[in-house]
């Protein structure tokens, strides 16, 4: 069940259109962070009014469908079985925007939010990339050291 459903992101909104970039579902290393699988990306256009109807529609938790999309908003979708096959290559493509899909002809309802938990995950994984883990001695001493300092 879980590997029917793909990571889709919001990834440009230009004017009345929106690019979005779909993928695998992300997998998790040793340290529990996300790892994308590389190469395995389609880029997909859509109308935003459109998209925006379509998520009022089927987005879950309910209480997100009026949201307005913003760059870096992240679902859950199954994609229909077979539609996206008969795009091949244009859908590898780098470019955006194009094919440009009505959402209903290739996303299977429901729909789920999952941005404040990827943006969650982005913040974690951007702080393990610019700064060490500390063992327990070393957190210790940074402790010592801000309360020695008189910070709380």
């Amino acid at each position: 069940m879980a590997e029917d459903y793909r990571y889709l992101v919001i990834d440009e909104i230009v004017g009345g259109s929106v690019g979005l970039a779909l993928c695998p579902w992300p997998q998790t290393d040793e340290a529990g962070r996300l790892i994308f699988a590389t190469g395995a990306t389609y880029m997909i256009g859509c109308d935003r009014n459109d998209l925006l109807a379509f998520l009022r529609e089927h987005r879950l938790p309910r209480e997100l469908r009026e949201r307005q999309l913003r760059i870096g908003d992240v679902f859950a979708v199954r994609p229909l079985p077979g539609v996206l096959d008969q795009f091949g290559e244009e859908l590898e493509a780098p470019r955006r925007l194009e094919p440009f899909l009505p959402p209903e002809q290739w996303i299977l309802p429901p729909v789920y939010d999952v941005t404040a938990d990827a943006r969650e995950e982005a913040k974690t994984a951007f702080y393990a990339a610019v700064a060490p883990t500390l063992d327990r001695e070393e957190a210790a001493e940074l402790q010592e050291l801000t309360v020695d300092s008189g910070e709380p």
